[in-house]
């Protein structure tokens, strides 16, 4: 596959500003170097996007007893506990990319 030509309509699609000479496919190389990173910070971010959607399907955003409960689930213990036992006393479950998918409305 032509990665200039594939990297240009990836560009196209999310509007992302141009910048045709930068050859940007050839020398991002943190994927590379910083793939468990990555995958890392997409985690954070599909169990961030789940405790969201958890609050905003019960009474929202600004109902204090939500804001409580995750103050008292995650945010109190914090680095005592490993993450996803924070998260999963948060859900009641464990985390999972239901919400992320329809956030971003991913198929599959």
């Amino acid at each position: 596959a032509d990665q200039l030509a594939l990297t240009e309509n990836v560009r196209l699609d999310n509007n992302l500003l141009p910048d045709l000479q930068s050859h940007f496919c050839c020398s991002f190389g943190h994927l590379m170097d910083y793939a468990a990173g990555y995958y890392g910070y997409l985690w954070t971010k599909v169990q961030a996007i789940d405790v969201f959607m958890k609050i905003k399907e019960g009474n929202g955003l600004r109902d204090p007893t939500w804001g409580q409960k995750y103050t008292t689930a995650i945010l109190q213990p914090a680095g005592s506990k490993d993450p996803k036992e924070l998260v999963e006393s948060f859900l009641g479950r464990e985390a999972n990319v239901e919400a992320f998918k329809t956030r971003f409305k991913l198929k599959g």
